[in-house]
């Protein structure tokens, strides 16, 4: 096979010099110009693109991408169309501002490979298979694209979902869930899993959301109550097809398909692997795809978690075994009161018809769904909660928000527990800052706490608060900033089955690790790092 290296002026690999600098970027395109499939093949026989950067397990480091070459190999036929070259910065895309400005927010400078690749793909309209290793960003490559995609449609009354994403099971369906969320709400984008659909039915979708995400085994089971909903998807796509697309399912897809658009339809199929009888059956729900395969080759044999895993309709909920799922200690969770599981704020004689208690002068509303959300706090971690309000307004905090409940708590700290700088809140001049550190309950600092040292450490232990600031003196990732809590909001639903904040705090149940967990799953606001804005202010009374 002839190599050749193409110039900018070549219509076929045509771009803009400002967007990719080609000459340092792409190296070695090989063009396969014998291969003639038939136009029909082209449906079966995916265009195929692998791009390779540096070592096969190569992570999306910025250094690494800067020094090694891309190396893309693409296979095209006669009619073959051009597959684009990755956008390798985020200001090389054509999203809107308002995404990147999002990206960068949850710190993400630059995109991952599998992202670098496929956004541009996806952008063009174009059916995709991607395959690259878990973590390494697929879930915002097929999110962002389709939520501008839902976004430029025209808005009109009762409007069905026009994005629809298909997962293999429950826990991996509430990770996409959770990164829809965090990244598609600050732009206004609704999201709903199936339950929604089911509880409404053939009636108006409260919300009328933009993307719906749920499992395959779900859609089924219920295909003919939502059969009329999905006449809109324009967007499919198929994550971790590879589990998904086994050779048994193809009568359910062949019943998926009926009720889906065909002719304005893009799929997108994104795989940790790519086996045979997934590439049996994706030849039926692609047009003219082109495939794509980061740091690993498309002949993957399974992977080893798969011999965990159930039949794939076998069990109506997770097909990961209980027992594989539920770690055999309970983890720390380090619950604050205000914003996550209450709002306290002064007096507004406008909202005095709501349910609430008064304390000291100021207004305490019970966040929904709190109750609930606290017993499965603590069917599934031991709770504590620390506070950075006094003994005597804390205690009076406790007995309306918990209840009963505040008798299974850990232990209940109050702002005498917490290091207190001699610094004012950014935001109030009037409100003193609480750092709240984790060494302390690991070490086992204080009288009264029920373990002993060592139990609980930094991958064990999850601080939930709405200030990030309080964690500044933790390691890095053993905390999340949720968005606080307004009772204003009377939509909130975070803290209800399906709610965001619970969703996640699920998952966190079940991983092996808290803080690897919450790096590779930002949630809420961004953790005050040398990158954030407040670093300096805060960081001064941190120094030694």
């Amino acid at each position: 096979m002839a190599h050749q290296t193409p110039s900018l002026t070549n219509n076929r690999f045509s771009v803009n010099k400002d967007e990719v600098d080609l000459t340092k970027e792409v190296a070695n395109l090989r063009i396969n110009e014998d291969l003639g499939p038939s136009e029909a093949s082209l449906r079966s026989k995916p265009v195929f693109a692998d791009v390779y950067l540096g070592k096969k397990d190569l992570g999306p480091s910025e250094a690494s991408l800067r020094s090694k070459p891309v190396f893309a190999d693409v296979y095209l036929g006669k009619k073959g169309n051009d597959v684009p070259l990755p956008w390798t910065t985020l200001e090389a895309s054509s999203f809107p501002q308002e995404y990147i400005t999002n990206l960068y927010k949850a710190g993400i400078e630059k995109p991952t490979p599998i992202q670098a690749q496929s956004w541009p793909l996806a952008m063009q309209g174009r059916d995709i298979i991607a395959v690259a290793k878990s973590g390494s960003g697929r879930k915002l490559g097929f999110l962002i694209p389709g939520f501008i995609h839902a976004k430029r449609l025209p808005k009109y009354p009762n409007r069905d979902p026009t994005v629809l994403v298909l997962c293999p099971t429950d826990v991996i369906t509430a990770k996409v869930l959770i990164e829809a969320i965090n990244f598609g709400e600050p732009s206004g984008i609704k999201i709903k899993g199936l339950d929604g659909l089911v509880l409404k039915g053939q009636q108006k979708l409260e919300g009328e959301p933009d993307v719906v995400v749920m499992t395959m085994r779900r859609l089924v089971d219920h295909l003919d109550i939502v059969k009329n909903r999905l006449k809109c998807v324009e967007y499919l796509v198929l994550y971790e097809a590879d589990l998904l697309l086994k050779a048994s399912v193809e009568p359910e897809i062949q019943k998926i398909l009926r009720y889906l658009p065909s002719k304005h339809r893009q799929t997108l199929v994104f795989s940790t692997t790519w086996p045979r009888e997934a590439r049996d059956i994706a030849s039926i729900l692609l047009c003219d795809p082109v495939m794509i395969s980061v740091g690993i080759t498309t002949e993957s044999v399974e992977p080893e978690s798969v011999k965990h895993l159930e039949s794939l309709f076998g069990a109506s909920n997770a097909l990961i075994p209980r027992e594989l799922m539920t770690p055999a200690k309970k983890k720390l969770l380090v619950l604050d009161i205000n914003g996550i599981l209450a709002d306290v704020v002064m007096l507004d004689s406008r909202y005095l018809q709501q349910e609430h208690i008064m304390i000291r002068g100021k207004s305490v509303f019970k966040r929904p769904f709190c109750t609930d959300f606290l017993q499965f706090c603590f069917t599934n971690f031991e709770v504590g909660i620390w506070s950075s309000r006094n003994k005597n307004n804390l205690q009076k905090a406790i007995n309306y928000v918990l209840g009963d409940l505040k008798n299974m708590l850990l232990f209940c700290w109050d702002q005498s527990k917490c290091t207190i700088p001699n610094l004012k809140s950014k935001e109030n001049q009037d409100k003193p800052v609480f750092f709240k550190e984790l060494q302390k309950l690991w070490d086992n600092q204080e009288p009264g706490l029920p373990w002993k040292r060592g139990r609980f450490t930094k991958a064990n232990t999850l601080l939930v608060d709405d200030s990030p600031y309080k964690a500044l003196l933790n390691p890095l990732f053993t905390a999340i900033f949720p968005n606080p809590y307004s009772f204003k909001n009377k939509e909130d639903k975070s803290l209800g089955v399906g709610g965001a904040l619970r969703m996640y705090l699920e998952l966190v149940a079940t991983a092996e690790d808290v803080q690897c967990f919450v790096k590779d799953n930002p949630f809420g606001q961004p953790a005050i790092t040398e990158s954030h804005p407040d670093w300096k202010y805060y960081f001064r009374p941190c120094k030694p």
